[in-house]
């Protein structure tokens, strides 16, 4: 019996670690789009700056 729930919790504690790396990876990904759009716009008026001064 002590077994069965000691098993129970693991199984438990290993599909909460589970979402959690979800979770992460949603974040990261969602990071990496802002970055790269940051990037471009950064880019984008780097051009725009230039086209200015020429």
């Amino acid at each position: 019996m002590a077994l069965t729930s000691e098993l129970d919790r693991v199984r438990e504690e290993l599909a909460t670690a589970q979402h959690d790396l979800e979770a992460s990876r949603v974040i990261r990904g969602e990071l990496a789009l802002e970055l790269a759009n940051a990037t471009s716009d950064r880019k984008l008026a780097e051009e725009r700056a230039r086209d200015r001064t020429a």
